[in-house]
């Protein structure tokens, strides 16, 4: 089997710049810090690999000139076991720069490029090997590859259209260009990718969706970022879109399967620059892919990644193997990825891992009213949970009356009425390493199977104020229970149920079974 991922494209140097602040035209800026990195969608694809613990073989498609800079790269890749055969070194060229200004508070960039050998990048001849996956980034900024070809198409396409015919599982980075630049140069491309990573603006570009460029902590419209990875699925993209911002991300699969993510609570002072970001960001979903892991875990090595690279001025230089990234992050916590959704997400049965069709998974496992089956224990946060209420004696949802029963025969046990609406619970919030999940209020009454429902006092609820069901991060437990309490007991524990409600068992105990089931991960093809 094929191993390794070949990267083409932009192979530049960073030249970290950290300033007090922008400066106004005419103004002037104090340069506090200045430092090198390895720079460029393709270039850094490969680093970032190497960073994350990445052990099988990567390799480097670009072109540099014969100067420091080359050195510096060349240096770099053999200091990373990078394999730089497919580099090209053009005498009379300058290696491609940029040079980045990065505000001392926040992190805040801006860019000056020189593309020097990069505008002379031609990957027509290159050797793919023996590579599993081949990530091409980024059109729009290498004029040779950028020209259209005869039959339609451009470089890219047609190099992506080759590692296809090979049996490459060919993946897309983008630079942020003007909009119709990004259209003109890359959805040529879409039809002859397995996997694309891009942010909301180049999605936006490509797909012609609009949606509110969302901050860290801002609004985020989940279902427009989701409809915009959707978009680039049925634009040709064959496997996986993810489509990355401040607060996190989604990705989207053929059949209309959705997941999101929440970006890591990385603290504003610890933000020492974002270049890189998205690179770092890909490359966790590269990873991720080439080793077969189920999508859910690719996109959280991805946010992981990419917090770690914010931390240092250099472009890479803060990423850790994928492990410590993933401690760090589960440390740190996650933005919270709008679990409910809108009405139109609960129906197609959505939650913060994957959506659509895939929900049907775990209602299978909460109808045979067993524990949830894990093969393993719980190593990872969890960051979404559907929590069951398998069978009640009696019930009110939003304080609408729960139906007639007809009288329970043997040890049958009477259900939710037939009209009552489903009940989602949401996250409510991160307290230290715990995810938090609040019921909204269903109302718990006593009652005897067979006779119309007798509900307590309006104050007969699940728990009272401030109680709450909670998913430990980082521990084999489940769900924590907590007291529920009736109108006329406000201070008693409940007896804890170790199976389904029977008819045996006593009603004053206002015993209710709670049924957790986390949906098992799934896997995507081997790219392969």
């Amino acid at each position: 089997m094929s191993r390794g991922v070949l990267c083409a494209g932009t192979v530049l140097v960073d030249v970290a710049k950290v300033i007090d602040a922008y400066p106004a035209l005419d103004h002037l800026a104090t340069i506090e810090q200045v430092s090198l990195s390895t720079g460029g969608p393709g270039l850094n694809m490969a680093v970032d690999l190497r960073m994350l613990g990445a052990a099988f073989p990567i390799g480097v498609l670009g072109a540099v000139g014969d100067d420091e800079h080359a050195a510096f790269i060349l240096a770099e890749c053999a200091r990373l076991g990078i394999e730089v055969a497919g580099v090209r070194k053009l005498a009379g060229a300058v290696t491609s720069f940029t040079d980045g200004m990065i505000e001392r508070d926040g992190g805040r960039r801006t860019f000056f490029h020189h593309s020097g050998a990069n505008a002379l990048f031609d990957a027509a001849g290159a050797d793919l090997g023996g590579a599993r996956i081949l990530h091409a980034g980024a059109p729009g900024i290498h004029p040779v590859m950028d020209r259209a070809v005869h039959g339609g198409g451009n470089g890219w396409s047609t190099l992506l259209q080759r590692a296809q015919a090979a049996g490459l599982h060919t993946n897309l980075e983008m630079v942020s260009l003007a909009p119709d630049r990004t259209a003109e140069v890359a959805r040529p491309c879409l039809p002859c990718l397995d996997s694309i990573v891009i942010n909301e603006l180049e999605a936006g570009a490509l797909t012609g969706l609009e949606a509110s460029v969302p901050t860290a902590d801002g609004h985020v419209d989940w279902p427009a970022m989701e409809a915009m990875a959707l978009s680039l699925i049925e634009q040709g993209v064959s496997v996986l879109a993810v489509v990355h911002f401040p607060a996190g991300c989604v990705a989207a699969a053929p059949g209309g399967r959705t997941w999101r993510q929440g970006s890591v609570r990385v603290p504003r002072e610890q933000v020492r620059s974002t270049t890189g970001a998205g690179d770092a960001f890909a490359a966790g979903v590269i990873l991720g892919l080439h080793e077969g892991w189920p999508v859910e875990r690719c996109l959280r090595l991805a946010v992981a990644s990419a917090a770690a690279c914010v931390r240092s001025p250099n472009t890479s230089d803060g990423i850790k193997p994928a492990d410590q990234c993933l401690v760090e992050a589960d440390r740190a916590g996650y933005r919270q990825a709008n679990l409910a959704g809108t009405a139109e997400d609960q129906a197609a049965g959505g939650d913060a891992g994957a959506r659509g069709d895939q929900h049907g998974a775990v209602a299978g496992d909460l109808v045979d009213r067993g524990a949830a089956d894990l093969p393993d224990r719980l190593g990872d946060a969890v960051h979404a949970v559907d929590v069951g209420l398998a069978e009640l004696a009696t019930v009110r949802v939003e304080r609408q009356p729960a139906a007639h029963f007809d009288r329970a025969v043997g040890d049958e046990v009477p259900g939710l009425a037939a009209d009552a609406e489903a009940e989602f619970l949401q996250l409510h919030e991160h307290v230290g390493g715990e995810v938090v999940v609040q019921d909204r209020g269903p109302d718990v009454g006593r009652g005897d199977p067979g006779l119309a429902p007798q509900l307590a006092g309006d104050q007969a609820q699940l728990g009272q104020a401030g109680q709450v069901v909670a998913v430990v991060a980082g521990h084999g437990e489940l769900v924590r229970a907590g007291a529920l309490r009736g109108g006329a007991d406000h201070r008693g524990r409940v007896r804890q149920i170790a199976g389904p409600v029977r008819s045996g068992d006593h009603d004053g105990d206002g015993a209710v079974a709670l049924l957790a089931a986390i949906q098992q991960p799934e896997r995507l093809d081997d790219p392969a």
